[in-house]
Parts: C-alpha cells; structure tokens; sequence
C-alpha cells in the first residue's frame, strides 16, 4: 500500500508572493519612509541583446526542418553547446579558476533547491543566506 507523505498536509494552501505583497504594502503604510529591498520575484531590467534575439530566431526557424530539429534526447548538438557555454562560463566569469566540468547549467534555483531537497535525507540541515529568496525560507 501506497501511505501518502505526512509533510503534504502541513503545506499552506495559497502561493507565497500575493502573501509578501499584502505584508509589504501593510508595513509601508505604517512606515511610509522605508526603503524595500525586494529579493522576491526577479525582472529583468533591459531588453535581450540583437544578437541573442537573432539567435533565438535562428534556433526555432531550425526547429521547423527535418535536419534542424531536436527532441529531448541526449542530441550531440546540444552536448556541444553545453560544453561550449561551461567553458565560456568557466573563462569569462571564473578567470579558469574552475574547471568547465565544475559548471552546473540548469533550469533554475528553485527546481535546484527542489533538487536538493529530494538527494539528502530530513534529518541533513542546509544553510540558507539571510536576506534570502523567500520561497527558500
């Protein structure tokens, strides 16, 4: 038999950012000359540069043909950039102080700290930075 996880029933219903929000406009109106540092939902600040836009056009308009299309498999393609991106990462922003092998490329912090969660076990505690994004905490 299947026995559900006991954690789940401890979760709150509702998403955590219209919550923030409410508390946020709620300390401001009592404190009018505080400045907030918001760590929560990120933006971007300027638009994609003209050569990444033209290579996103290229990457779908490749999509759309038998030669340049790719699935979700392992595609070599997509191995040679991997490995083309770490080591640019590994150059530009690391100076070679890390090894491109050392570079994680993924889908983003919160399926990371989902990640991490699920590889160790409850009883491993893990450090979070304070200010923090608030979903961590």
């Amino acid at each position: 038999m299947v026995h559900r996880n006991e954690h789940i029933a401890k979760l709150q219903a509702g998403y955590l950012f219209p919550e923030i929000g409410r508390r946020r406009r709620a300390f401001l109106a009592q404190t009018p000359d505080a400045q907030i540092i918001s760590l929560g939902i990120g933006n971007t600040t300027e638009p994609l540069t003209p050569h990444i836009v033209e290579a996103m056009k290229d990457a779908v308009i490749g999509l759309g043909t038998p030669e340049g299309y790719s699935g979700y498999d392992d595609d070599d393609r997509a191995q040679v950039l991997l490995k083309r991106l770490q080591t640019r990462i590994a150059e530009t922003w690391y100076g070679g102080a890390v090894s491109a092998d050392e570079i994680l490329v993924s889908d983003g912090a919160k399926p990371d700290c989902g990640r991490l969660q699920m590889r160790f076990g409850p009883d491993v505690t893990v450090a979070i930075q304070d200010p923090a994004y608030p979903v961590y905490v």
